[in-house]
């Protein structure tokens, strides 16, 4: 391996390396929401932690783009500025040659940002799914409390307080209608406890009706009072628990999807099939987009003369915009296949065009 490309592909790791860190702390942080979330709901701090590095490979994909180019533009900026790149071709060594080491560099992050995006990232979000849903499964006292997010109880009145880390709670009251009869019914408990699998209560008192046989009668008030119960608390938050979430196409690994795909494809489902053909031209641009922002930052990080011109800075600022709006395009067109891989594609398509004639005539002593 020559010299240079030691120089070069160390001074571009290391800004990679520091933009990965601060993109990942960055981007946490709008992820901050479903994280304290989670942190409301469990106990755990191993639990916590878990869900936490679960978030990062979400954000992985996006940073390691954007990376690749503050890298490379900077990279090529420096040089520029320091005559480094006019010692380099100085001693023979043309554009195209001082540029191939990143361009490998990039190549590999690229494999690397498809792996990302196609395994680790739906794994992730698989994963993050599935300890959400156990922290929340065992334990009715946090539905009850939650119950706008995570139960079916919503047109409810509740009453609970909870202590001990959720695992008891003092003068409870719960009115809900009961849709069978078009009624209201009406539950209080003095106590209620989460002891290993059984939630334990005490002073129960149960109010609901029963309806009559014969349309002309009232209906019978039930009045049940109990001074101790126990009940399973599994089937307590399997009556009040919305349903079990199910693995979207976001959250499957390429392998899967591709199989998904095809089985939708056998079956004439053309709406499933067209959002898999999306999903998946999703992950292959956003692979690419490793590539193409480390070319957009070497072809307009460099400058020529001794003033930087702001041209250069304003198109390579368009090429980056025109390819991140793209995503959120083809985003939105993901029941439309041949529009939305379009919209995906062709932008960083259209980017590396520019940024190859910008090279060449770089490399001819044109800025």
């Amino acid at each position: 391996m020559p010299i240079f490309w030691k120089y070069l592909s160390k001074e571009y790791l290391k800004v990679f390396f520091l933009s990965i860190l601060a993109f990942i702390s960055i981007l946490l942080v709008t992820r901050l929401k479903e994280i304290a979330n989670f942190a409301t709901i469990s106990s755990s701090i191993f639990s916590i932690i878990q869900f936490v590095l679960y978030q990062i490979p979400h954000v992985l994909p996006i940073a390691i783009s954007i990376s690749c180019l503050i890298s490379s533009i900077l990279l090529f900026q420096r040089l520029s500025k320091m005559s480094e790149l006019t010692a380099f071709r100085t001693c023979g060594i043309s554009l195209k040659q001082i540029i191939t080491p990143l361009i490998f560099l990039a190549i590999i992050l690229s494999l690397f940002n498809f792996f990302i995006v196609s395994e680790l990232t739906p794994r992730s979000k698989y994963k993050s799914k599935e300890l959400f849903y156990q922290s929340t499964s065992m334990n009715p006292l946090v539905l009850l409390q939650r119950r706008k997010k995570m139960s079916t109880i919503k047109n409810s009145y509740i009453e609970i307080s909870t202590q001990n880390n959720d695992l008891s709670a003092k003068d409870i009251l719960i009115i809900m209608p009961n849709k069978s009869n078009q009624r209201l019914c009406l539950m209080s408990a003095k106590n209620l406890e989460l002891i290993d699998d059984n939630l334990d209560g005490k002073n129960i008192s149960f109010i609901s009706y029963l309806d009559s046989s014969q349309t002309k009668n009232f209906d019978n008030l039930i009045i049940e009072n109990q001074s101790y119960m126990t009940t399973k608390a599994s089937a307590i938050t399997g009556f009040i628990k919305v349903k079990e979430w199910n693995m979207n196409k976001s959250s499957m690994p390429i392998k899967m999807l591709l199989i998904k795909a095809k089985e939708e494809k056998s079956v004439k489902q053309d709406k499933k099939y067209v959002s898999a053909l999306s999903e998946i031209a999703k992950r292959i641009a956003f692979a690419l987009s490793s590539f193409s922002f480390t070319f957009i930052g070497a072809s307009y990080g460099i400058t020529l003369h001794r003033s930087t011109s702001k041209k250069n800075l304003i198109v390579g600022i368009f090429l980056t915009f025109l390819i991140l709006i793209s995503f959120t395009v083809g985003k939105a067109l993901k029941y439309h296949s041949t529009f939305s891989m379009m919209a995906y594609i062709i932008p960083q398509l259209i980017a590396l065009l520019l940024t190859g004639y910008k090279l060449k005539k770089l490399s001819r002593g044109y800025e």
